[in-house]
């Protein structure tokens, strides 16, 4: 398989079963609805560490190999998209392709993890502290929380922006129609006075 020509690099697809986004009355093969998607505040992390994690692989291991590697783990149940959702299955199937010390090539897969890592950290711009003492799935769990933590009081301050906003719109138009309603009212007390 070949994952990056099966999908278009600015198309948005499910995080959990693969699921394009071209009928959005689709139902998913994971069981969520469009709906369902839409809300999951974790689908543009899960992006940007499929991103991060292609590019190391592309970058370190070449074209070749990293669909080579996308295909062992595809046979091993875990597809490419999938991999945000399985963090420490596409840790230790990495490991059994590459190694991780003694008598392997140099402990490739830690130092892969390691630099999808620190790739999605800058991504994010979230940093941690000392990630190479935490297992992969760890760190990535750590700046999934980090992410929405801040995802979430950012959409909180949109939302009181919001607020402020409609808040001065009607605050502004009871105005208007306070002065409107307050010039009828003299104009017609002016009328019956005459």
């Amino acid at each position: 398989m070949q994952p990056s020509k099966a999908k278009p690099a600015n198309a948005r697809f499910c995080s959990q079963c693969g699921t394009s986004p071209d009928n959005p009355l689709a139902r998913h093969a994971c069981g969520d609805t469009p709906s369902i998607q839409e809300n999951r505040n974790s689908e543009g992390f899960d992006d940007v560490l499929s991103r991060a994690i292609d590019k190391t692989l592309k970058y370190v291991l070449g074209d070749i190999n990293t669909d080579v590697i996308y295909s062992y783990l595809e046979k091993r149940g875990c597809r490419s998209n999938e991999i945000p959702a399985k963090p420490s299955e596409f840790s230790t199937e990495l490991r059994k392709i590459l190694g991780s010390g003694r008598g392997q090539i140099l402990g490739a897969a830690s130092i892969i993890e390691e630099t999808i890592v620190e790739n999605l950290s800058a991504e994010l711009k979230i940093y941690l502290d000392n990630p190479r003492l935490a297992q992969f799935a760890d760190n990535i769990k750590k700046l999934r929380e980090a992410y929405n933590d801040r995802n979430q009081n950012t959409q909180q301050i949109q939302c009181e922006n919001s607020k402020v906003t409609i808040m001065n719109h009607v605050s502004a138009k009871s105005k208007e129609k306070t002065e409107l309603f307050g010039s009828l009212i003299r104009k017609s007390s002016k009328e019956k006075g005459r």
